[in-house]
């Protein structure tokens, strides 16, 4: 070639246009990154593959210089040894991705990770705290959001008809059960019937909730809930949990 805007084409395997290579294209420079374009075609199952031995590492790296951490300002890092994944910023590692989920600024430790992202609805079961015997009502608008091991819920809840009864009453049916040794407590508002103040309170290893009301004369300043106060009425809560899942 005399000239570096001469073009050689390999067909059906690599074309250089000046400065640009395609791979499975013929228009390298067509694209806006194009001093290196591969075009993968219409094959189900396609792509670039880097090949490292077990122990060792693969990377893509972006650099802007050649000592130090000039050579990899940014990449992206395969670790065969541990099977993690980093992504590098500024010369640093600031996310992994390993068996253990999502972690940051180049921890490792398997209890830092976060291992879950979801949101999603649940279902009220309302309950009686002794027996279990279920009761009536209705639930709408039950949402949660789970972020690693925490749970935060919103409900609204309508009591139809409850039974007379002493007994307490829980709000049952939590999408994940409450992790063993650990408590948490939420806000409750009433929107009709009663007008003591109300909270609930999540329960160790349990998938339901305790309701309790505000009460001066009670030596601990609170009591439950049970059926014969709550009658007719309706009310939104919020309670933020720990879950081992």
């Amino acid at each position: 070639m005399s000239k570096q805007t001469d073009l050689i084409n390999i067909p059906d395997a690599i074309t250089v246009s000046g400065s640009n290579v395609g791979i499975g294209t013929t228009s390298p420079s067509s694209y806006y990154a194009n001093h290196l374009v591969v075009d993968t075609g219409s094959s189900a199952q396609s792509g670039i593959t880097i090949v490292s031995d077990t122990g060792n590492q693969g990377m893509f790296a972006f650099a802007d210089g050649t000592s130090g951490d000039e050579r990899y300002r940014g990449a992206i890092d395969y670790n065969h040894s541990n099977d993690s994944m980093a992504f590098l910023a500024a010369g640093g590692e600031r996310i992994r991705i390993d068996s253990d989920g999502l972690k940051f600024h180049g921890d490792t430790a398997a209890a830092n990770a976060l291992s879950d992202y979801e949101e999603g609805t649940w279902t009220i079961v309302l309950q009686n705290v002794s027996s279990g015997v279920l009761n009536s009502g209705t639930s709408v608008h039950n949402v949660y959001t789970k972020i690693g091991r925490t749970v935060h819920l919103d409900g609204y809840l309508s009591f139809n008809n409850a039974s007379a009864d002493a007994d307490a009453i829980a709000i049952g049916g939590l999408p994940f059960p409450v992790k063993t040794n650990t408590y948490s407590t939420g806000s409750q508002i009433n929107q009709n019937g009663s007008s003591f103040g109300m909270s609930v309170f999540s329960v160790s290893g349990q998938t339901y909730l305790n309701m309790y009301r505000s009460d001066s004369d009670s030596s601990t300043g609170f009591n439950q809930i049970n059926y014969n106060e709550v009658g007719r009425m309706a009310m939104h809560f919020s309670v933020t949990y720990i879950t081992d899942s």
